[in-house]
């Protein structure tokens, strides 16, 4: 039996491999084109919001890194339902000063404000709920407009429980978030105040925290032996809040700590002095920020990075 000759008529080619790119997504089409399974886009496609991760689990050297911080748009702000919708790459911090405007804040004082609406949402963001609100920022996502893997556009409803509570802190694996709603509060104030502990005395007061009518957000350095612990309290009274020791305190949480902690575990490869290494400079940051000054503030004063005063409705 004679080989099977092909001719070459040149309506076939074989695509070149893509190489390792950089897209910066400024509207949702560029994100579904991306996300386009046809498309010749170097794999694995890693969504990245404004890269504030403290590793490198948002960049990739050998694929696609897909910039979401241009879909930066806030679509509405209802103030008769409490709700805000916005595009994914809406910075929290601009978010908090847009509802600040409008009378209203996010639900929790969430930290790192720099980080993106999406990514907040993709990822553990948790912050310091009072009463029996959760402290998951995630937990206020009311509906999810999302790009599948497969280049897709998908809607995700609250009603839709299961799928929303699998889409709460995916990491991006099961697509890229575009625009989100979420619920909001009116601003109320609450009072501030600071404990440091060791371990075991936080572990014996954790649970009657949990159960108690109070928000809490704790920093845990194990090498140190040491838990610095915040304590917050709705007021009985509306007030004046200053944002100047709350901006300090974003910055030292925000910015400072987290570059110097991807820093460390840039240069340093052995664990358990770079975790000590880390432990330190925690523990000065937390002794810096949570000075005596932070003492009020509201969920708007502490989320928002302009040099106003907000005052408490």
């Amino acid at each position: 039996m004679s080989a099977v000759h092909l001719k070459n008529t040149g309506r076939y080619r074989i695509r070149p491999p893509a190489q390792p790119a950089e897209i910066s997504a400024s509207n949702i089409k560029t994100v579904l084109q991306t996300m386009d399974r046809d498309a010749n886009i170097a794999l694995p496609i890693r969504p990245q919001g404004a890269g504030t991760a403290a590793t490198g689990c948002n960049e990739s050297n050998s694929g696609t890194v897909l910039r979401l911080s241009g879909l930066d748009r806030i679509i509405k702000i209802d103030k008769l339902n409490n709700t805000v919708t916005a595009q994914a790459g809406v910075r929290l911090y601009a978010l908090a000063e847009a509802l600040a405007e409008q009378g209203l804040e996010l639900i929790g004082s969430h930290e790192m404000t720099g980080r993106t609406l999406g990514g907040a949402i993709a990822a553990p963001c948790l912050g310091a709920n009072i009463g029996n609100a959760s402290g998951s920022f995630s937990s206020e996502v009311i509906s999810l407009k999302l790009v599948t893997a497969g280049g897709k556009p998908m809607t995700v409803h609250a009603d839709q429980k299961n799928l929303m509570r699998t889409m709460r802190s995916s990491y991006g694996l099961l697509g890229v978030i575009v625009e989100a709603t979420i619920r909001v509060q009116d601003i109320m104030t609450f009072t501030v105040s600071h404990r440091r502990l060791d371990t075991e005395a936080f572990c014996d007061v954790v649970n009657t925290l949990s159960n108690s009518d109070v928000g809490f957000r704790f920093c845990l350095m194990p090498y140190r032996n040491r838990v610095y612990l915040d304590l917050r309290r709705y007021a009985a009274t509306t007030g004046n809040t200053y944002n100047a020791p709350w901006k300090i305190k974003d910055w030292g949480e925000s910015t400072v700590l987290p570059h110097i902690c991807k820093t460390l575990n840039r240069l340093l490869p052995l664990q358990s002095v770079r975790y000590r290494l880390i432990d330190s400079v925690s523990e000065v940051t937390q002794g810096i920020v949570n000075s005596r000054f932070v003492r009020n503030g509201t969920n708007a004063s502490s989320g928002t990075r302009s040099h106003t005063t907000s005052s408490a409705r």
